[in-house]
């Protein structure tokens, strides 16, 4: 799989209908994330501080409770997002999120993610869809 931050941002779903210059701004402000099977992307109980667009690989996430049970698991594909409503709401969230494959991830950080969506409503239409349907995906 590539290197190349704009081709990996155009593979994802987050990025449909937007302009070249949109493209290349979002994901000049990403950093390529790498993850090996087993690899924490995000501990229980810590604040989180960014979202990650999900391009290839599999994230399992887990809820624990305060003496540490997984009381749920839910899995992220590629297309997906980890961090946006978690980062949202400015406190440690109870999830693990771990790599369950070698995958790749885009990360932006929350504050930067919010201007880019500010500054291109194409991007905040199709990240908002994003959430929107993955948190539907959980309730069902």
């Amino acid at each position: 799989m590539t290197d190349n931050k704009l081709l990996l941002l155009k593979m994802h779903g987050c990025s449909k209908g937007l302009s070249d210059e949109a493209l290349k701004e979002i994901s000049d402000a990403t950093e390529l994330v790498r993850c090996s099977t087993g690899d924490y992307i995000h501990h229980a109980n810590q604040k989180v501080t960014s979202v990650f667009l999900v391009i290839h690989g599999r994230l399992k996430l887990s809820m624990v409770d305060v003496h540490g049970n997984v009381f749920l698991e839910r899995f992220l594909t590629a297309g997906s997002q980890f961090g946006a409503v978690g980062a949202a709401l400015s406190e440690p969230t109870e999830v693990d999120a771990v790599a369950q494959v070698p995958s790749t991830l885009l990360r932006l950080d929350y504050s930067t993610a919010l201007d880019l969506t500010r500054k291109h409503e194409k991007f905040r239409e199709n990240f908002s869809r994003l959430i929107a349907n993955q948190v539907r995906g959980f309730l069902y």
